[in-house]
């Protein structure tokens, strides 16, 4: 059996998972997919034959959208466009698209095709994200302000005098204290810089006494499993 064209074409139309629309020179759309319908709220037989710009944009404004932008102006195809378009019930939502310029055999321009996809639900959790980054090293901050103050007290011997032991625990309750400022620190930074390149800078480092901080960090836990930590370092 001899598939024609077009019946290909309408099968790959009709199966898309985005949005399919076809205008011609004019800017008239003469073809709409069901993802579009869906998209846009509009059915095929209110939008043919009518303005692209004016239907999905609400304006005559040809620098309003990519469509015209790319294919129109530009004559070059074009992917991942974001810009706002108007649905059938009034609402601005906003598409991410892929733009072609369409020309005959002659190589005359005759048309252009936009292929779009509803993003606006990621666009707002993007935003939330963004919002929660901040708010969520703030409150963050003020617990770890509060305990650092009172490891500095009792360092200072004015709850009482210290073992050597209680002194290295102090330490190693400091230096966890200050990896979370730090974290806090990054998110804060993250949230007001997504798009900054960080570079690693490069400093002095005591290996032995890391590990054995982390040693001493985790004895606690391994005692109760009658699990008993050393180190042992050879020098060569």
């Amino acid at each position: 059996m001899k598939i024609e064209e077009c019946q290909i074409y309408e099968i790959i139309k009709n199966s898309l998972p985005i949005g399919f629309t076809l205008v011609d020179a004019k800017g008239v759309i003469i073809d709409f997919n069901p993802q579009a319908e869906v998209i846009t709220g509009y059915l095929k037989s209110e939008v043919v034959d009518k303005s692209h710009l004016e239907i999905l944009h609400g304006t005559s404004d040809r620098g309003a959208c990519p469509l015209f932008r790319y294919a129109f102006q530009k004559k070059q195809q074009t992917a991942a466009v974001e810009t706002n378009i108007k649905q059938k019930n009034g609402e601005l939502i906003t598409i991410v698209a892929s733009i072609s310029p369409l020309f005959d055999k002659d190589q005359n321009f005759i048309g252009g095709i936009e292929l779009f996809r509803d993003i606006t639900e990621i666009k707002k959790l993007e935003r939330e994200r963004k919002n929660i980054l901040p708010m969520f090293a703030h409150d963050m901050k003020n617990p770890v302000i509060t305990a650092d103050g009172f490891l500095s007290r009792l360092f200072s011997g004015k709850a009482g005098p210290l073992t050597e032991q209680q002194i290295n625990n102090l330490h190693i309750i400091k230096d966890e204290l200050t990896k979370v400022e730090d974290l806090i620190s990054d998110f804060l930074e993250f949230s007001r810089f997504e798009a900054a390149e960080y570079r690693p800078l490069k400093s002095a480092f005591n290996i032995e006494d890391a590990i054995n901080r982390q040693i001493e960090a985790a004895k606690l836990g391994a005692e109760k499993k009658n699990i008993y930590l050393f180190l042992n370092i050879r020098i060569p």
